[in-house]
């Protein structure tokens, strides 16, 4: 997950980013770049800058603790200690001095969360510092990642609870996968020696569904088994043909087929299945299915409590993870629309996961303006390894750009390329560039020659 966790970076805007919005109460750490007349000055609170009004003399080019006021029209700040390094003698005294303004109580804990918060420029209430250390204690995270999800949920403006914090740490920092947590889930209820209630039954039998609705293995059905490794040689017309039948399947013309490609009408399905989609039913007959649609969340909601012992832990953390998801997949400004996901897939029998972060630009109406859009695809594959797609349309024009560890599979380049700009011409896109580029390709020349790279055989098409 190394390489997922750095795909932020790419966007010009985290989805967990948030700009600052200063709240009557609200704590944080700033650098006073400039002083004005009037007890006025320009401070730099992380990578914002703003014009506040100060109660205190300061001085330049220093980093204080302030808490905000006011905050309607110029900001009024009190500066509650200066910043001092941390865990110094200086910074204790500060911290002590800070924590009696705010009305806490100086004990281990405040002062470690609250180190926490100005190590990781984190703004904070009181109310956040006092409960967040009672939270963090009891699940024994206090530490930057616990400091970090507390951080998220305020932006959020969500309870500070531990339904809430572990569900937003799964989402954060959960290194095990949501096909991972099904199949858990799944084996213990296989293997319960009490009376199977009707809550076991149902949670069972919408599983087995979910994991249904995760298999990918349609395309196989037309391909060739050469075709999976027709990178070892030229492609006969038969390979070629058979690959152009699998790519014809997944992806129609849909200026000839009536409805959405298979890969949409699964990935679709499988949203709805997890209980992930956040549209609400706007007809009668939509409201009637939506209630109807046994989804592993709603399930999960419904059964949790019923449910006993390492079943019912299970059961917890898989919607902890599926609830956490929802938390994070949804950022939005005044001009920015954010969307991530991550889809457990099974194609054929390789078990992975599909992670999308999708950033829309806003028109001024609020709806999405289809000219301007990037899209990365993270997944990993059998042949391929990880991979990612990383799609930007400007003004109807696209480019592809897609990181590999291996080399660029020119053959299927060739037979990908016409049909992708068939497609986008259908739906009055253009198709600018595709580029491959190899993640590995600088770092080969630093190898030592006794310890050559073994590549994967074979190529995967089947995405």
């Amino acid at each position: 997950m190394e390489r997922m966790n750095g795909l932020s970076s790419l966007f010009s805007k985290d989805v967990r980013s948030h700009p600052l919005r200063l709240q009557p109460g609200q704590v944080f750490t700033g650098r006073v770049l400039k002083l004005f007349p009037h007890h006025m000055a320009a401070l730099r609170l992380g990578t914002t800058t703003l014009t506040a009004h100060l109660e205190a003399a300061l001085t330049a080019e220093q980093s204080y603790l302030f808490q905000v006021k006011e905050h309607e029209g110029i900001p009024k700040l009190r500066v509650l200690s200066q910043q001092e390094g941390l865990h110094t003698h200086l910074w204790v005294d500060s911290a002590v001095k800070t924590l009696h303004s705010l009305g806490l109580p100086d004990n281990r804990t405040n002062r470690t969360l609250l180190s926490l918060f100005q190590q990781e420029q984190l703004p904070f209430t009181k109310e956040m510092l006092q409960e967040g250390s009672r939270l963090l204690k009891q699940l024994n995270r206090l530490n930057t990642k616990g400091a970090q999800t507390l951080s998220f949920l305020e932006q959020k403006q969500l309870p500070l609870n531990r339904f809430m914090f572990e569900s937003a740490y799964q989402a954060l920092y959960g290194e095990k996968t949501l096909a991972f947590h099904m199949k858990q889930l799944s084996a213990l209820l296989s293997q319960s020696d009490t009376a199977v209630s009707g809550s076991e039954n149902r949670l069972r039998r919408v599983l087995e569904r979910t994991w249904s609705s995760m298999r990918i293995d349609h395309l196989q059905q037309s391909a060739s088994p050469q075709v999976a490794h027709f990178s070892k040689g030229v492609l006969t017309d038969q390979e070629k043909t058979a690959l152009t039948d699998v790519l014809e399947q997944a992806f129609p013309n849909p200026k000839i087929s009536a409805g959405q490609s298979y890969i949409a009408e699964k990935v679709l399905a499988l949203i709805k299945q997890l209980g992930l989609e956040s549209h609400q039913p706007s007809s009668a007959r939509e409201v009637d299915n939506f209630h109807h649609l046994e989804s592993l969340r709603k399930t999960l909601i419904d059964c949790v409590t019923e449910l006993e012992g390492p079943v019912r832990k299970q059961a917890e953390t898989l919607l902890q993870k599926l609830v956490g998801q929802q938390l994070l997949s949804h950022g939005s400004s005044d001009t920015v629309q954010q969307t991530v996901l991550q889809l457990p897939l099974t194609i054929l029998n390789y078990e992975t996961d599909l992670h999308i972060h999708w950033e829309g630009k806003k028109k001024q109406d609020g709806s999405l303006d289809p000219d301007y859009c990037r899209i990365l695809f993270y997944l990993e594959m059998e042949f391929l390894g990880e991979t990612i797609a990383d799609v930007h349309i400007q003004n109807r024009f696209v480019t592809v750009h897609i990181f590999n560890d291996q080399p660029k599979p020119d053959r299927l380049f060739e037979l990908l390329r016409p049909l992708l700009e068939e497609r986008l011409t259908a739906l009055d896109y253009k198709l600018s560039s595709v580029n491959w580029r190899q993640v590995k390709e600088n770092k080969k020349t630093k190898q030592s020659a006794n310890h050559p790279q073994s590549g994967r055989g074979g190529v995967d098409i089947r995405i």
